[in-house]
């Protein structure tokens, strides 16, 4: 069973996370798990519950993407995630 709490790892915590040691050489995995923290800490991270409603999920995905797309672009150096690319996929689930 997986708790309805679990914080998820998306497609852009991956893309950082490569991004960052492909930069900064930390010696990451490259799986997003540190992104993904960095959102559970600061309170923006998507959780598994979030799955359940379709207009939370694309809110909070729409708000975290505002953020990531900045950091993506302006500092890594990497092409912007589409809001589409991710809540298309993710509904299934």
């Amino acid at each position: 069973m997986i708790s309805e709490e679990t914080h998820l790892i998306l497609p852009y915590h991956r893309k950082i996370d490569v991004a960052r040691e492909r930069i900064f050489k930390i010696g990451t995995t490259g799986r997003g798990i540190g992104p993904a923290y960095e959102d559970k800490v600061t309170r923006c991270g998507i959780r598994v519950v979030d799955l359940l409603d379709q207009k939370v999920f694309k809110k909070k995905l729409e708000e975290n993407l505002l953020q990531k797309n900045v950091y993506l672009t302006q500092i890594l150096k990497e092409k912007r995630i589409e809001v589409s690319e991710i809540y298309d996929g993710y509904l299934r689930f």
